[in-house]
């Protein structure tokens, strides 16, 4: 597979395994002359994506 889009860091900080919760919040707003925008924004806790961590757990 090959990208050339931004990297897969948020992803993987979506599906990482010890993270417990999650907190999202959105607007919305319109510049003149322009399009209605949306902005949405989750923090995740506890923070993971770490560099050489697994990112899912084995049972």
């Amino acid at each position: 597979f090959s990208s050339t889009g931004p990297d897969i860091g948020h992803y993987t900080q979506m599906v990482w395994a010890k993270t417990t919760h999650v907190g999202c919040g959105a607007t919305r707003y319109k510049q003149p002359g322009q399009w209605y925008m949306t902005f949405l924004v989750c923090n995740y806790g506890p923070g993971g994506n770490i560099i050489g961590e697994p990112v899912y757990l084995t049972r």
